[in-house]
C-alpha cells in the first residue's frame, strides 16, 4: 500500500513537471511568433498592405488571449497594449475610424483596468496611456471633431507633463507636440486666444529642443509657429507676418507635417488679407518654386492674382 501510494505520488508529480514544461515551451513559442508578427505588422503597415497587418494582428490577438493567464501581469500589460496600439494604427491607415476608434478605447480601457487591479503602472506603460490618448485626439481631429480632440489631446499632455518632471531631456518633445496638436485643434473651432497660448507653450519647449536636436523636431516646431501666425491673422494681426518668416526658415522643403511651402501659402494668404498683393505674389512664386503642382491645385485664385 506504502510502495503504490509512493508511486501515485510521483506519477502526479512527473505529470505537474511535465505540464509546466509543456505550458513554459508553448509559452515561449508563443512569445516568439507574438514578436515576429509585431515585427511583420510594423513592415506590412510601413508599405501600405494594411489588409495583410490586419490578418497578422488578428492572429497576434487570438495567440495573446491564449496566453493571458500564464504570463505575467505587467509584462502582458506592455504586450497588449502593443498589440491593440498596432491594430488601431492598422485601421486608421484603412479609413476605418470607427474600428480604430473602439481599438484605441479598448486600449486604454485596458490600461486603466490594469491601474485599477492594484498592477504597478511602469512609466513606460504610463507612456503608452499618453500616446493612446494622443491617437484618439488626432482620429478626433482627421474626422473633424475637434472638441472631443482637445479633451482627448489634454489627457496626453496631463501625462506627458508628469513625466517630465521626471524625465525632462526625454520628454519635452512630447510635451511641446501635444501642445502643438492641441494648438491646432483650439484653431479649427475657433478658440484663438487658447490656441496662441498653447502655441506658445509648444514654443518654448521648442526653443530649447532645437538647440540640441534640430532635425528631430524641425518640422513640428515650424508647426507651432505657423498656428500661432494663423491665430494671428484671423485677429487682424500684422505680426503674424514675422512668425510665418521664423516658421519659414525652420520648415523643410519637403514635409507631411509642414513644409516650406504650406508655411509660404500661409503666408501669401495672409498678404492678401492685409492688402499686400505684391508681397503675396512674391510669397507664392516661393511656394510654386518648391511644390509647382501647387498652381494647377489653385489655378483660379492664383490667376486673379497674377492678372492684376
Amino acid at each position: 500500500m506504502k510502495k503504490g501510494s509512493q508511486i501515485k505520488k510521483y506519477v502526479v508529480g512527473t505529470g505537474v513537471v511535465l505540464l509546466i514544461t509543456i505550458l513554459v515551451c508553448y509559452t515561449k513559442r508563443e512569445e516568439g511568433v507574438l514578436s515576429e508578427n509585431r515585427s511583420l505588422v510594423r513592415k506590412e503597415n510601413g508599405m501600405g498592405e494594411y489588409e495583410k497587418a490586419e490578418a497578422i494582428m488578428s492572429d497576434a490577438a487570438s495567440r495573446f488571449n491564449s496566453l493571458y493567464y500564464l504570463r505575467n501581469p505587467s509584462v502582458a500589460l506592455i504586450d497588449n497594449n502593443a498589440l491593440l496600439s498596432n491594430l488601431g494604427a492598422v485601421y486608421f491607415n484603412m479609413s476605418e475610424y470607427e474600428k480604430a476608434k473602439d481599438t484605441f478605447l479598448k486600449q486604454l480601457a485596458a490600461l486603466n483596468s490594469y491601474e485599477a487591479m492594484g498592477v504597478q503602472m511602469l512609466d513606460n506603460a504610463t507612456f503608452h496611456e499618453a500616446l493612446c490618448c494622443n491617437n484618439l485626439g488626432y482620429l478626433h481631429y482627421v474626422t473633424g471633431d475637434y472638441t472631443e480632440s482637445v479633451d482627448y489631446y489634454l489627457r496626453a499632455l496631463h501625462v506627458y507633463e508628469a513625466l517630465f518632471e521626471k524625465y525632462p531631456d526625454v520628454y519635452r518633445i512630447e510635451v511641446a507636440r501635444t501642445s502643438t496638436n492641441i494648438s491646432g485643434s483650439l484653431l479649427a473651432i475657433g478658440h484663438l486666444d487658447e490656441a496662441m497660448s498653447f502655441a506658445d507653450k509648444a514654443i518654448d519647449h521648442y526653443e530649447i529642443e532645437y538647440q540640441g536636436n534640430p532635425e528631430g523636431c524641425r518640422e513640428a516646431f515650424a508647426l507651432a509657429l505657423k498656428y500661432k501666425a494663423d491665430a494671428l491673422v484671423v485677429k487682424d494681426d500684422t505680426s503674424a507676418l514675422n512668425v510665418y518668416d521664423r516658421a519659414a526658415l525652420i520648415a523643410p522643403d519637403a514635409s507631411i507635417l509642414c513644409s516650406k511651402a504650406e508655411v509660404m501659402d500661409a503666408k501669401g494668404c495672409a498678404y492678401v488679407k492685409f492688402g499686400k498683393k505684391k508681397l503675396a505674389k512674391k510669397a507664392y512664386k516661393v511656394v510654386i518654386g518648391l511644390s509647382p503642382e501647387f498652381y494647377s491645385t489653385h489655378d483660379t485664385i492664383l490667376k486673379d492674382l497674377f492678372s492684376e
